[in-house]
C-alpha cells in the first residue's frame, strides 16, 4: 500500500520535515495549505510511496544534508546490492505511476 509523504524542505538550513498521510485527499489538501504557507522559503513536494525509506532512496538530495551528519546512513547506503536496487526500481516505477495519479487529481482541483 502506497502512502503521501509530504516534505518541506529549506534548502538555506538544509532541514526537513515531513508528515506521512494515507488518505490522498488528506494529502493534497496538506500540500496546498503547505505551499501557501512556504512557498517563498521552502521547496514543498509531496511523494507517494510504500515507505519514508523509499522516498529517501529515491529523492536523496533532500536528505543529503542529515545524512552527511549520519554515518550509519552513508554505510547503509553504500551497502546497497543488486537486489535492493531492483527493489528500488520498482518501488520507483510505483512511485512514479502513484504521482501520475496525484497529478491528475490536482489538474481536476485547480
Amino acid at each position: 500500500m502506497l502512502n503521501y509523504f509530504l516534505l518541506r524542505f529549506d534548502p538555506q538550513t538544509c532541514s526537513h520535515d515531513v508528515t506521512e498521510f494515507s488518505e490522498p485527499a488528506e494529502a493534497l489538501a496538506a500540500l496546498r495549505r503547505t505551499e501557501r504557507e512556504f512557498s517563498d522559503s521552502h521547496e514543498v513536494v509531496l511523494f507517494m510511496a510504500d515507505s519514508l525509506d523509499t522516498v529517501k532512496s529515491t529523492h536523496s538530495s533532500y536528505f543529503a544534508c542529515a545524512a552527511e551528519d549520519n554515518d550509519a546512513d552513508q554505510a547503509q547506503l553504500s551497502l546497497l546490492d543488486d537486489s535492493s536496487n531492483e527493489s528500488l526500481e520498482s518501488g520507483l516505477a510505483a512511485v512514479q505511476a502513484e504521482r501520475q495519479a496525484v497529478e491528475r487529481m490536482l489538474a481536476q482541483i485547480s
